[in-house]
């Protein structure tokens, strides 16, 4: 009897083991990493960068890296070691990082690489683009609609101004949509547009605004990053009014920015990550604009008039409800 009850333990220690050993690992987390052509200190686009893959990683379960101030003649060995880490996901957060981000794509088929802003996949007709690259964008030319719009209403010398990073499809759309909005307003005003070929110097931001100023502007948009905080910084010691972009950047110049563009990109990261987990990732635009409420304006902060606050909500609804529609337009014009 003691030797039957010991075989038994036995078996039962032996089956308990097994199934220890058998049972399956849980699956290790996603791996993320994030390649920027500025710091997460900017206040501007790539601050808004790292705490949105943060939020969404957060939310998922993912693990994430980040590297700053990668040049664009760097990207390629940046985006190389990633993949030889045996990353998941790979995101690119600028346009000019597309085509590298394309060529890396191509040696790696197992990871998912991802432009921000750039237009280079399998869905918009780039047969040369592998299925492991995808784009994604906060299209701003509705909301570069109406700040236009607020330029014009705020403007008493009838003249405004826009300062844009480099002049690529995502900076000229916004650009493009704000001129469209200060001529529905006024279709006389004058606006003048300065790119000035940089996402991080704050000087030639500067420069490019008093240069708009001193030629008679006195609201100032911009979609420009780090050179666009340095058009913030002109309109303050200029007395001239600014609209911030991808944040609400009202805190540089509390007396001086009236709104700002804001970009919600927790949603973007998100949608390709869960995408990706899903076996669902494509190489297609991961598009999120007004409407797809990626895009929006922050508060004015008591800098605005109510009547003009009310006139631009009422066209802000109306491009909702279809009675607006704004023109994209990705090549500038005069």
């Amino acid at each position: 009897m003691k030797k039957r009850l010991l075989r038994v333990v036995c078996l039962c220690g032996m089956l308990a083991l097994t199934a220890l050993f058998n049972r399956p690992s849980e699956a290790a987390p996603l791996r993320v990493a994030l390649v920027l052509p500025d710091v997460i200190t900017d206040l501007s686009w790539n601050a808004v960068a790292y705490q949105g893959l943060d939020a969404a990683c957060k939310e998922l379960g993912c693990e994430f890296a980040y590297q700053e101030r990668v040049a664009d003649a760097d990207v390629e060995r940046v985006l190389r070691d990633y993949a030889e880490q045996k990353y998941d996901v790979i995101l690119a957060e600028s346009f000019n990082y597309q085509d590298a981000t394309i060529r890396v794509a191509k040696d790696y088929p197992n990871i998912k690489f991802a432009t921000a802003t750039g237009f280079k996949t399998k869905a918009s007709g780039f047969d040369d683009v592998t299925d492991n690259h995808a784009v994604y964008d906060w299209p701003a030319h509705q909301v570069g609609y109406l700040t236009g719009m607020l330029a014009a209403y705020m403007s008493k010398n009838n003249h405004v101004g826009f300062v844009g990073g480099f002049e690529v499809p995502d900076i000229v759309r916004q650009a493009e949509g704000f001129k469209d909005g200060a001529r529905a307003v006024k279709p006389d005003i004058q606006i003048g547009v300065i790119y000035t070929g940089s996402w991080v110097d704050t000087v030639k931001g500067q420069e490019s605004a008093i240069s708009l100023i001193d030629l008679g502007a006195d609201v100032i948009g911009q979609a420009a990053d780090g050179p666009g905080v340095g058009a913030i910084l002109a309109c303050q010691s200029r007395g001239a009014y600014a609209i911030g972009y991808v944040a609400d950047q009202n805190h540089i110049a509390p007396k001086h920015v009236l709104t700002s563009v804001t970009l919600v990109k927790q949603a973007a990261y998100k949608t390709m990550i869960q995408d990706v987990m899903d076996g669902k990732f494509e190489s297609k635009p991961y598009l999120f604009d007004l409407i797809q409420g990626g895009v929006d304006l922050a508060p004015y902060h008591d800098l605005v008039p109510e009547d003009i606050q009310q006139k631009i909500q009422q066209a802000h609804d109306d491009i909702l409800n279809g009675k607006i529609v704004v023109e994209e337009r990705l090549q500038a014009t005069k």
